[in-house]
């Protein structure tokens, strides 16, 4: 049997006061009895009392869980099929010029088959699409990783791993349960308030372990290291981001509670990473400076790229400021240095068997007037 596409029938009208969980659940039940539905078949259940169902077939009786009987009906292609008690039956129509099924007896002849024309290929047979609720194995699923969500919730020593873990199988098993047309099972609605109650749960710890984080730093600056305020900032960026592919509102509590943690986290690493770059560009220019060109050079690159992300953000910072307004006379240092060792090499060319060759020397003068050419951009004053 081919993979069913699930559907509801709109044609069939729906009993008042219908719970359609409990219905749901024994059509399962009775779909798990039948061992699946042949091509074309449908089925469908309704309480014991209802008007019988018009095109529809009764086929069995089933109790559901609440002690409330269903009568599970069928609809067979052709308008033949299984009867009440499993037997194929011949029955004509009722209504008039119907006739019989005609049995085929393998023992007697009935004639010479039709054949198609030598230049017609046969037309492949269409296997008609089967209509029938939800496969009782995914909804099955959805509803078992739901309690067990919920118990993972009510658990006050539930870890965050083992939070995790449950949200990732629930919207596993609820985007499986989807893709075979289930999105309006009653499950799953359910599922995804518990998905929604984790997130929020989650939210709520991650974001006071990282206030407690960004209050000692604040209180103590230093005392926090990068890669813990880093790690808190990704897992606040996480919960941002999905709670958006979710759909989330984003007017709770604890999603402003987060937004404002971010922009904390972010503020306080700018602030750190300008103190250790305005820190290498006093030490370059003091004299005797053990900076090399290219601790120098690649504390410019980086002064450069966090005034681009502030930029970027929106966020002014003092402290990053103040480290630009010392880039002059770090980009002029550079050049000084780059002059100084241009000379040097000159000089040593004319020594005998010095190793310096013409090519070397103007390799270096060229490296110079390139620097010299980038911090004129800069609107800086080359000597």
């Amino acid at each position: 049997m081919g993979q069913p596409r699930f559907s509801y029938d709109e044609k069939t009208p729906v009993p008042a006061g219908l719970d359609e969980a409990e219905q749901q659940s024994v059509m399962l039940k009775a779909l798990k009895q039948r061992g699946g539905l042949h091509n074309g078949e449908e089925l469908t259940a309704v309480p014991s009392g209802t008007p019988p169902l018009p095109g529809w077939t009764p086929v069995q009786t089933i109790t559901a869980p609440s002690g409330k009987p269903y009568r599970v009906y069928m609809k067979f292609p052709g308008g033949h099929g299984h009867g009440p008690l499993g037997s194929r039956h011949n029955k004509p129509k009722g209504d008039k010029g119907t006739m019989p099924r005609t049995e085929h007896k393998p023992s007697k002849s009935t004639g010479r088959p039709l054949e198609p024309p030598p230049t017609e290929k046969p037309k492949p047979v269409e296997t008609p699409p089967q209509n029938v609720w939800l496969g009782s194995k995914e909804s099955d699923k959805v509803g078992e990783l739901t309690e067990q969500l919920k118990d993972v919730i009510s658990d006050p020593g539930a870890t965050e791993k083992e939070i995790t873990d449950a949200v990732q199988k629930a919207i596993g098993a609820a985007r499986q349960l989807a893709l075979m047309g289930g999105e309006d099972d009653p499950r799953m609605e359910a599922l995804w308030e518990q998905v929604n109650e984790a997130i929020e749960l989650m939210s709520e710890t991650r974001n006071s372990d990282f206030e407690s984080v960004l209050r000692k730093e604040k209180l103590s600056p230093g005392s926090q290291s990068e890669s813990t305020i880093k790690e808190h900032l990704q897992k606040a960026l996480g919960d941002m981001r999905q709670r958006q592919l979710m759909g989330s509102s984003q007017d709770g509590k604890e999603f402003q509670r987060t937004q404002e943690l971010i922009d904390k986290g972010i503020t306080a690493l700018a602030d750190r990473q300008a103190d250790r770059i305005d820190d290498v560009l006093k030490r370059a220019k003091a004299p005797g400076s053990t900076v090399t060109d290219k601790q120098l050079s690649d504390t410019v690159g980086e002064l450069f790229g966090l005034a681009r992300s502030l930029e970027l953000m929106g966020v002014s910072r003092q402290k990053a400021q103040k480290a630009m307004g010392d880039m002059d006379g770090a980009l002029l240092e550079m050049v000084r240095r780059k002059t100084e060792s241009r000379n040097n090499m000159i000089k040593h060319r004319a020594l005998p068997d010095s190793g310096v060759s013409d090519a070397d020397v103007e390799r270096a003068q060229a490296e110079l007037e390139m620097l010299k050419e980038q911090v004129r951009r800069l609107g800086i004053t080359v000597p």
